[in-house]
C-alpha cells in the first residue's frame, strides 16, 4: 500500500496522505508499531501525511471506548510519530499540544485552492473542539477536511452527535469528514447541511475486515477537478491494481475565490509556488500582495513588482529579488549578519537564506550580486568579513552599508 504510494506520487499527483485511525491493533505491541514506521517511511520526505489516532493507538489497548478523554495514553504514537516528524513538511501546520502530534492541522494549496486538513483524537473532548473551532475561524480561506476515528456508523447513522453539532455544522468552509472505526465492505456517504446552508460531506471509509487477509491493500482516493469544485471518490486495491467500482461517487463542492498571483512569461499562476516550479529559470513577476510563507527550496528569480511577499523560507541555492516597480518588500528568514541598502539598488541574490525587506536584508553568504533592474550586465562582490571586495566586469555604481554604520560606495 505504501510503497504503491509512493511509486504514483508524481503519476496521480498525490498531495496528502490521510489516515482514521487504528494505525496498529496492539498497541503495546513494539513488532507492530516498528512495522508501520517502516512502512510509512516509504513515503517520499516531503510527501505530508496526517495520522487520527483510533482506540486501538491508545496505551490501553482494548474494548470499544477505550482512549475516550485520555489523549495522554498515547506514549507509543508519540514516540514513533513525533511531532517533530510532521514538522518538516513545506505546509503551515498546528497542534493543539506541542508535545503531542495528536490534534494537529496541516494547511496548503493546490492550483490556487486552499485547504486544510485536520486530525483529530479519539472521541474529541470540549476543549479540543473549541481549539477546533478556533483553527478554522483563523483560516476563513480555506477549505477544512476533517479526518478523526470515531464519528459515523455503518448504516450513515452518526455516533458521535456532539462533534456534528458542536464544530462540523458551524463552519461554512467545512467541507468533509472522514472517519473509519466501523468495519464496512464499501464506503459510507451521507451530507447535511449546515447551519450557513453549506453541504458537509461525511464519508466512513473501514476496509479491516474485508482486508483481514491483507490480499487487497485499500486506499480511498479523493481525485480533484482544477478548480477543487468536484472531488471523485473511489476505493482502490493496491495489491489487486483494480479500483472497487461499487464504492465510486462524486462530490460538488463550492468554488474557492482564485486570483492570479504571479506570472512567468505569458502565463499566469495560482500560486507563487507553482510559478516558481515551473519558471526554468525565468523571472517570476508578482501580480499581488502574498500574505504566506513561501519556501524556495532551489533558484528562483522573483521581481517583486511592487508587491509585497510576508515570509520566504530559502533553503536551496539562491534567490534573486527584483523590484522592477518599487516599493516591494519581501522578508526571507535565516541566520544572519545585517546589511542595509540604498534606495537606488534594487537587485539582489541570497545564498542559502537571510532575511530582506524594501531597504534593508539580514543575510549570511559568500558573495552578493547587486545591480539595477534594467541593467544587463550586473555587479558582483564578494563578501570578506565586513568588507566587500570589488569583482566586476562593469563599473557599476552602487551604495552598500556593511555592518551599523559603516557606508561604503562602490
Amino acid at each position: 500500500m505504501f510503497q504503491w504510494i509512493a511509486d504514483n506520487r508524481e503519476k496521480e499527483n498525490i498531495q496528502m496522505v490521510m489516515c482514521v485511525g487504528d494505525i496498529i491493533d496492539n498497541c503495546g505491541n513494539t513488532d507492530q508499531w516498528e512495522a508501520i514506521k517502516a512502512a510509512w517511511e516509504l513515503l517520499p520526505d516531503d510527501l505530508p501525511f496526517i495520522n487520527a489516532p483510533g482506540n486501538h493507538d491508545y496505551d490501553t489497548n482494548s474494548g470499544w471506548n477505550q482512549g475516550y478523554g485520555i489523549r495522554e495514553q498515547l506514549t507509543l504514537m508519540n514516540e514513533y510519530f513525533p511531532v517533530s516528524l510532521f514538522e518538516g513538511y513545506a505546509t503551515e501546520i498546528g497542534f493543539f499540544d506541542e508535545t503531542n502530534c495528536v490534534n494537529q492541522w496541516q494547511a496548503f494549496s493546490v492550483n490556487g485552492n486552499n485547504y486544510l486538513v485536520m486530525a483529530l483524537e479519539y472521541v474529541p473532548q470540549d476543549d479540543v473542539i473549541a481549539w477546533a473551532n478556533e483553527v478554522v475561524e483563523a483560516h476563513p480561506n480555506h477549505q477544512v477536511i476533517l479526518v478523526t476515528h470515531s464519528y459515523m456508523g455503518s448504516y450513515g447513522n452518526l455516533n458521535n452527535t456532539k462533534l456534528w453539532n458542536n464544530f462540523l455544522s458551524l463552519h461554512e468552509n467545512i467541507i468533509m469528514n472522514f472517519s473509519g472505526h466501523v468495519a464496512h465492505t464499501d464506503v459510507v456517504h451521507r451530507t447535511d447541511k449546515g447551519v450557513n446552508g453549506n453541504d458537509v460531506h461525511q464519508i466512513l471509509m473501514d476496509a479491516q475486515m474485508e482486508d483481514v487477509s491483507g490480499q487487497y491493500g485499500m486506499v480511498g482516493i479523493l481525485r480533484f477537478n482544477e478548480d477543487g469544485t468536484v472531488c471523485d471518490v473511489s476505493y482502490y486495491s493496491t495489491l489487486k491494481d483494480q479500483y472497487e467500482s461499487r464504492s465510486n461517487f462524486s462530490l460538488t463542492l463550492p468554488a474557492q475565490d482564485r486570483t492570479y498571483v504571479a506570472q512567468v512569461g505569458g502565463h499566469s499562476y495560482y500560486t507563487l509556488a507553482d510559478a516558481i516550479a515551473n519558471a526554468e529559470g525565468s523571472t517570476v513577476k508578482l501580480l499581488t500582495d502574498i500574505d504566506e510563507n513561501i519556501t524556495v527550496s532551489g533558484y528562483a528569480m522573483i521581481d517583486l513588482a511592487g508587491c509585497s511577499v510576508s515570509s520566504i523560507t530559502v533553503t536551496g541555492d539562491a534567490l534573486e529579488l527584483i523590484d522592477s516597480v518599487g516599493g516591494g518588500s519581501a522578508a526571507v528568514s535565516g541566520n544572519v549578519e545585517t546589511f542595509s541598502q540604498a534606495d537606488d539598488v534594487n537587485y539582489l541574490v541570497v545564498g542559502e537564506n537571510g532575511v530582506y525587506s524594501a531597504h534593508s536584508y539580514e543575510i549570511k553568504i559568500t558573495h552578493i550580486s547587486l545591480k539595477p533592474a534594467d541593467d544587463a550586465l550586473g555587479y558582483k562582490a564578494e563578501l570578506v568579513g565586513d568588507e566587500v571586495v570589488q569583482n566586476a566586469a562593469a563599473a557599476i555604481g552602487f551604495n552598500l552599508w556593511v555592518g551599523e554604520n559603516n557606508a561604503k560606495t562602490y
